[in-house]
């Protein structure tokens, strides 16, 4: 997800979900990035070695979706986060971020609104898919290979919890995101990812390290009621209840 290309987003035009197989919840194996360039006519990327010391977990649902990344070592370089709407045209994928962690000049509130209107703003963030395994089914494969259009770049990516019920809902321009039993959670301070148990929603990964360090359970802010702006993809759910088998999320103002 570091692509050098531009994609302008589908401008103007209705939001289209996503493929099958890019739903659900995913793990980043390892990625290799561009040490030096060598060739007599011309650069040639030439990749590294696989690195695997920032642990990432990615949500994706029909439409937007919630990015998180934390370095293995505390204080080692990589902690990231970025979340908003994603575009596929064939196998390439766009992501269009809306809210990012360290967070980045520009207004999240325009960026959603253009995203809204289904004309996402401009983006370099680019990859190309391929599985990375033997499968008549594309839909149902779990290991994928990203690469860089420009060959700057690898990564290698394992789906942790499928699609299922997928719901994507906004509160101003905070975001939460469900894929199965894997949530995403961003805001303009604060992101996390994690899963639902029936504990609650466990924080697995979380910009906030101290509640990541205690597997804290997520709190929305404001009320269920909020949380009113649904996002295109979203299955249609009795809200706050994602499912009669899991817990529903926990607010800071409950009805």
């Amino acid at each position: 997800m570091a692509g050098s290309a531009i994609s302008p987003g589908l401008r103007g035009q209705h939001p289209v979900a996503v493929p099958v197989w890019l739903r659900g919840a995913w793990s980043r194996s390892w990625i290799q990035r561009a040490v030096r360039q060598v060739d007599e006519e011309g650069a040639i990327p030439v990749l590294g070695p696989p690195n695997e010391s920032v642990e990432v977990l990615y949500v994706q649902t029909p439409w937007a979706f919630v990015d998180v990344r934390i370095p293995r070592i505390e204080g080692a370089d990589g902690l990231m986060a970025f979340a908003g709407v994603t575009t596929v045209e064939s196998n390439s994928v766009s992501w269009h971020a809306c809210l990012h962690f360290p967070p980045e000049a520009g207004s999240s509130d325009e960026r959603w609104r253009d995203a809204d209107a289904g004309a996402p703003q401009p983006t370099k963030d680019m990859g190309v898919f391929s599985p990375a395994q033997d499968t008549d089914d594309v839909d149902t494969a779990t290991m994928w290979l990203e690469v860089d259009p420009n060959g700057t770049y690898a990564e290698k990516w394992e789906r942790v919890g499928a699609g299922g019920v997928c719901v994507a809902r906004r509160r101003g321009t905070a975001l939460i995101v469900v894929a199965g039993a894997r949530f995403g959670f961003a805001s303009e301070t604060v992101f996390a990812a994690g899963r639902i148990t029936s504990d609650g929603w466990v924080c697995d990964l979380s910009t906030d390290t101290t509640a990541q360090a205690l597997n804290a359970v997520l709190v929305l802010p404001g009320s269920p009621a909020q949380w009113n702006a649904v996002l295109h993809g979203s299955d249609l759910v009795n809200w706050p209840v994602i499912d009669k088998a899991m817990p529903p999320p926990r607010f800071e103002l409950e009805e």
